[in-house]
């Protein structure tokens, strides 16, 4: 008997604790062909290698950002960030007037943990221009992600399995909501299996 092989097209899902998303009403806010263009800058910046632009095709990721909502004014906490390949285009765009936090697990949570804060650390010394005022805040179970009710968005990208298997997925989402403004945005990336083939 066969086992049914993975499809890693990315299903996508936005979240919004109001149906008028209230950070979109503000007159300060960049508008989203400005956000847009901006997007265009980060996408063909330096900072992203070839192989990061290779992958652009099949994740899309000026379409999912804009989706999601992002401007370049929020407070943007991104969940385990792994290689940076969403990092180094969303710290980039937030570096001027928003605010780019990285929730990392901390020191001494294994193998894993460990590798990701040296992921990080090494992309910040590597491009301090573009990432130098990217934060780092711990992923821990029972710790707050952000002080409660400040990130105007929270994004995951290719998580939750990783978490199903650790029974993380009931403590992550809390951290996540606790962490959002009323009205913030959680943006969830994960993969998409093809049905079973019998």
């Amino acid at each position: 008997h066969a086992m049914p092989s993975l499809n890693l097209r990315p299903a996508l899902l936005a979240l919004a604790a109001t149906a008028g998303l209230l950070a979109v009403g503000c007159a300060s806010m960049t508008t989203r062909t400005q956000t847009a263009m901006l997007l265009d800058q980060e996408l063909a910046g330096p900072q992203r290698t070839e192989a990061d632009r290779a992958r652009d095709a099949w994740r899309h990721p000026k379409e999912t950002l804009l989706f999601f909502g992002l401007r370049p004014e929020m407070t943007v906490v991104e969940i385990t960030p792994g290689a940076g390949w969403y990092m180094k285009v969303i710290a980039p765009l937030l570096r001027e007037q928003g605010r780019y936090i990285a929730a990392l697990p901390a020191t001494g949570e294994g193998q894993i943990a460990e590798r990701q804060l040296q992921q990080f650390k090494a992309l910040v010394a590597e491009w301090p221009a573009k990432l130098g005022k990217a934060e780092v805040a711990p992923f821990l179970p029972g710790q707050p992600i952000a002080p409660d009710g400040t990130a105007d968005m929270v994004l995951t990208f290719r998580n939750i399995h990783n978490w199903m298997s650790r029974d993380f997925q009931a403590v992550a989402p809390k951290a996540m909501f606790d962490a959002l403004k009323p009205g913030g945005i959680l943006g969830v990336v994960e993969h998409r299996g093809n049905a079973a083939i019998e």
